[in-house]
């Protein structure tokens, strides 16, 4: 795998090992999140590492840019397959 940065390296690695999935899906979240900055920080927003589960209603926080937006729509259409239904080619 290629990283973006020591950082985006880490974060994944962290976040495997929180994880209590190994799979394809969980994987691409993962790395895909660690790309940016600010979907970094706020992990714990995004996803809930208890239930195994993303929150979409993240898409509506005030943090987000339009860099870490449109991170979490591919990270999320990766993980699930989700589409916002108004934004779909935003996202796949």
């Amino acid at each position: 795998m290629l990283f973006e940065s020591k950082e985006h390296h880490q974060f994944y690695l962290e976040c495997m090992e929180k994880s209590t999935k190994n799979d394809t899906y969980h994987r691409a979240l993962f790395y895909t999140l660690g790309i940016n900055p600010d979907t970094r920080r706020n992990i714990h927003e995004i996803y809930d590492f208890k239930t195994n589960r993303i929150n979409l209603n993240v898409l509506r926080n005030g943090w987000q840019t339009s860099g870490s937006y449109q991170v979490c729509l591919l990270a999320f259409n990766l993980f699930n397959g989700y589409t916002p239904k108004t934004q779909a080619n935003r996202s796949t």
